[in-house]
């Protein structure tokens, strides 16, 4: 009896190691009632109860995965919004400074502009008072010619 049992253990264990990579449901299954077990340390009041508390079990992890998802979702959302309103922000500074450039650049035309008409009046003010100056050079020494020759 006791090299039956021996044998039955051998036959439920697995025979390689590509076997003891694989973790199936079954796996998942068996050790989710021994858990279940060692916790209660009684015995299942029935299978069916038992079912019942490894499928809560198995929807309370479950709900836990999808949590977690949903939290990582929740933050590259948060981070894809954020990036959204930088760019937007950088738009709107981008677009503040063009109008600032564009105004700078149309008050130095501005002064570029006031300045060579300036200049200009200056010159023709500094040309009527030589042609004034000449003016009266020319009456003055027009006397003198006069009032020498007479």
């Amino acid at each position: 009896q006791q090299q039956q049992q021996q044998q039955q253990q051998q036959s439920t264990r697995p025979s390689s190691a590509s076997d003891d990579d694989f973790y199936g449901f079954s796996d998942l299954f068996r050790d989710t009632v021994k858990d279940r077990l060692k916790a209660n340390r009684t015995k299942p009041a029935s299978a069916w109860e038992e079912l019942g508390a490894i499928g809560g079990d198995f929807v309370s992890g479950f709900l836990d995965v999808l949590e977690e998802d949903a939290r990582q979702l929740e933050k590259e959302t948060l981070s894809a919004d954020d990036m959204i309103s930088n760019t937007e922000r950088k738009a709107k500074m981008e677009e503040k400074y063009r109008r600032e450039a564009e105004e700078a650049a149309r008050r130095a035309e501005e002064a570029a502009a006031a300045a060579a008409k300036a200049k200009e009046e200056a010159e023709q003010r500094a040309q009527r008072e030589i042609d004034d100056m000449l003016e009266d050079l020319k009456r003055k020494l027009g006397n003198r010619d006069g009032a020498a020759s007479g």
